[in-house]
């Protein structure tokens, strides 16, 4: 990747604007969080909604990498995994699930709606990779995917928004504490969106991956990461609220900083086991990720009596 480019992206990190912008997430709206003394899951349900957001981007970086030919079949139990998961995230927002901390179905009608909506988008993306795992896939099949995630990735953070608006009030959820949890579980798209946009780069795939999709992705997930460190007060970030997160949060950065170097070097296709290794190093990200959002979730009820 061309230094200049990278150096750029990284400096405007010092900048109110460019941290407001890269943070922000509409927070408007009212909303009931509790409804007759039941805690309706808010927390869960923004994790939840997060996840969707994030198997958007597993999914098509798992489906350059299986075109590509590097380790296949595991590629292709990702994605068998990914339909089971989603399904049954909906689900979970839908009916609820306990299991997930969500006991309550979904009753708010706009909530429906935007729950609609997402699920119109998946109904047209999940044939796309069932035809990949079955092998009945025509040459057009990874170009749906490769045009189609991102689109389900935005369809994701519609319904973050639409579940922060809904039950982001105290004392059940603060928004500060909304909004934090949200920058915690989007990290995980980053990190995938990461790994896919590196192997469509170099995997020559320019629907899947360019240059400056994945310069603002590194960009916006550097900048994330220190703030949740941190704190960033004026766009809404509480720091680090305990030490294990702290120390979790640490660890990745460490990890990221490595990975940094290696996106620096991309500078168009090339050698697909770079892909692999990134993709390898973000999933591990994604997954310490994981861990810390039941951290954050248990800390937004703080404030519950």
């Amino acid at each position: 990747m061309d230094q200049n480019t990278m150096s750029g992206a990284r400096s405007m990190k010092g900048t109110l604007p460019c941290l407001v912008a890269i943070l922000a997430v509409s927070l408007g709206g009212t909303a009931i969080a509790q409804t007759e003394g039941v805690y309706r899951a808010g927390a869960e349900r923004i994790a939840a909604s997060d996840d969707i957001r994030r198997l958007s981007q597993e999914i098509a970086a798992a489906a350059c990498l299986a075109d590509a030919g590097v380790d296949t079949a595991t590629h292709m139990a990702t994605l068998t995994n990914a339909i089971g998961e989603y399904d049954a995230l909906f689900a979970a927002l839908s009916e609820g699930d306990a299991t997930r901390g969500i006991d309550q179905p979904e009753e708010d009608r706009k909530m429906n709606v935007a729950l609609s909506r997402v699920q119109t988008l998946w109904d047209n993306y999940k044939p796309a990779i069932d035809a990949r795992i079955n092998g009945t896939a025509d040459p057009s099949g990874l170009d749906y995917i490769s045009r189609q995630n991102l689109n389900v990735m935005h369809s994701g953070k519609y319904l973050v928004s639409e579940v922060i608006n809904r039950y982001s009030v105290p004392p059940a959820l603060l928004s500060t504490d909304a909004f934090t949890l949200d920058i915690v579980a989007r990290q995980r798209s980053l990190a995938f969106q990461i790994a896919k946009e590196a192997c469509g780069v170099i995997t020559g795939n320019t629907v899947l991956g360019k240059q400056a999709r994945l310069a603002k992705a590194s960009q916006r997930f550097d900048v994330s990461l220190n703030a949740l460190i941190n704190g960033f007060p004026g766009a809404g970030v509480v720091p680090a609220p305990t030490a294990a997160i702290r120390d979790g949060l640490t660890a990745v950065q460490g990890d990221w900083n490595r990975v940094q170097t290696m996106i620096d070097q991309i500078g168009g296709p090339g050698d697909v086991q770079v892909a692999s290794d990134i993709h390898d190093r973000m999933s591990s990200i994604a997954t310490a990720f994981d861990a810390l959002v039941p951290l954050y979730v248990e800390e937004s009820k703080a404030g519950i009596n």
